[in-house]
């Protein structure tokens, strides 16, 4: 995974983290639960791609988020 994937990751992880957003990580995945209890948590993979940066995304504007 190249330095900027990784970068766009971390930006949006610690944008939920001060919006406050629980976050779990496991082996292989990011999970972050939203503040309103009624969504479903967002997975993000630890090496995403293009797209899979792309879709985390607007997965995570939709359960709430603001981001970058």
């Amino acid at each position: 995974m190249s330095g900027d994937a990784r970068k766009e990751i971390e930006l949006m992880i610690e944008a939920c983290v001060r919006q406050g957003w629980r976050v779990h990580k496991g082996r292989k995945h990011w999970r972050l639960y939203p503040v309103d209890p009624t969504m479903p948590p967002a997975t993000l993979s630890v090496s995403p791609n293009g797209a899979a940066i792309r879709n985390a995304r607007a997965d995570l504007r939709k359960r709430g988020a603001i981001l970058p």
